[in-house]
């Protein structure tokens, strides 16, 4: 098989293929990891790497014990005024739409200092390393299939170098990445938000996990309007964390 994605236009040989994963199946440590992501074109490893479908119920480091896991629905928001803050989204792009700009996702950074009683209020998450953002999809805009590594949100705590490597996933023994999407805007036809062949249909408010390490996931907007999320991202080293318990029993909490 060789890999080809129609964005970047780029192709690997099996060769190429074979090496990267071969390397991959090598790590042993955190830091062993962080060195692979360095070294080799993510744009590759991830298509490479990713184990999907993982049976999680026997994978004993992990929170999940479920066969199959994608995506669940994890909370609906009802303490916040999400239309206020989707009206903001629309009026800090609404120009994006009339430039001569290759239609896109945008992106608006949510921290203590942008936006600082969204990112205050998604402490009810309780996850740390928190990153934040608002993605602005244009009409037209795609991001093709991928999984995720989520290198940025470790940091540099050499205190996990040491750490076993997870390959299923991608994670330092003990640790727990979660990324989550809440809805700002309703599902319309046309907006596609696909983890492997499932496709989340929202409401605002919404709120999804998503097994980012090996599902994988992709979007794409062919509608008229818009697509916006707010991304949460974090880590825990809470196995029983409210969102574990949430995914296994399919229970949605009101926010």
């Amino acid at each position: 098989m060789i890999l080809k994605n129609p964005v970047y236009d780029k192709v690997w040989s099996i060769e190429e293929q074979k090496k990267c994963f071969n390397d991959y199946c090598k790590i042993n440590t955190f830091k062993e990891w962080r060195e692979f992501v360095k070294k080799n074109d993510s744009r590759l490893f991830l298509q490479i790497t990713s184990q999907y479908p993982v049976n999680f119920s026997e994978v004993d480091h992990s929170p999940i014990n479920l066969d199959r896991f994608t995506f669940a629905k994890i909370a609906e928001v009802k303490q916040l005024d999400l239309k206020h803050l989707h009206s903001y989204v629309l009026k800090k792009f609404d120009n994006a739409e009339s430039k001569n700009i290759v239609p896109t996702i945008n992106t608006i950074k949510v921290d203590k200092n942008n936006l600082g009683m969204i990112y205050k209020w998604a402490d009810i998450f309780e996850l740390d390393n928190r990153d934040m953002q608002i993605r602005y999809a244009l009409p037209g805009s795609l991001h093709p299939v991928h999984s995720d590594c989520l290198e940025h949100i470790w940091g540099l705590d050499e205190s996990l170098d040491d750490k076993k490597f997870h390959h299923s996933t991608k994670s330092p023994d003990g640790y727990h990445a979660v990324r989550l999407l809440i809805a700002l805007n309703d599902w319309v036809p046309g907006q596609v938000v696909g983890f492997e062949n499932d496709i989340w249909e929202y409401k605002t408010g919404d709120v999804i996990a998503f097994e980012w390490s090996n599902t994988r996931h992709y979007t794409s907007n062919l509608s008229w309007t818009p697509r916006v999320v707010l991304r949460i991202t974090g880590i825990t080293q809470n196995p029983n964390h409210w969102i574990f318990q949430n995914i296994n029993n399919k229970k949605i909490r009101a926010l």
